[in-house]
């Protein structure tokens, strides 16, 4: 099983396994990443946004589904999109924006 991670502080991180991936969408200089909630029905979701450049965003998209899409061995089956105390990042991510669980958008 593969899982994607996620660190914006010291203790503040997540791994998602990458069949909860729902979602990459390219924004205004970040890339926000969808995951489905698997503890609650109730139109959660856990979400993270990764930063980058300006003009990036699309290019960084592509970048993760790229990473998401390779083949899985022990080598690979973590794929760190962004840490940032390590300053580990898939492409041309710059940081690890927000992570947050258990989120209802708007209706």
């Amino acid at each position: 099983m593969k899982f994607l991670y996620f660190r914006n502080a010291v203790e503040d991180a997540a791994a998602f396994p990458v069949s909860a991936l729902t979602a990459i969408d390219a924004a205004d200089d970040s890339v926000v990443l969808q995951f489905s909630n698997q503890r609650d029905s109730d139109n959660a979701v856990n979400k993270v946004t990764v930063n980058c450049a300006a003009d990036k965003s699309a290019i960084l998209c592509k970048e993760i589904a790229l990473a998401v899409a390779g083949g899985a061995s022990i080598h690979n089956s973590l794929i760190v999109v962004a840490d940032d105390i390590d300053g580990v990042y898939v492409g041309h991510a710059t940081s690890c924006g927000a992570i947050a669980l258990d989120y209802v958008a708007a209706s």
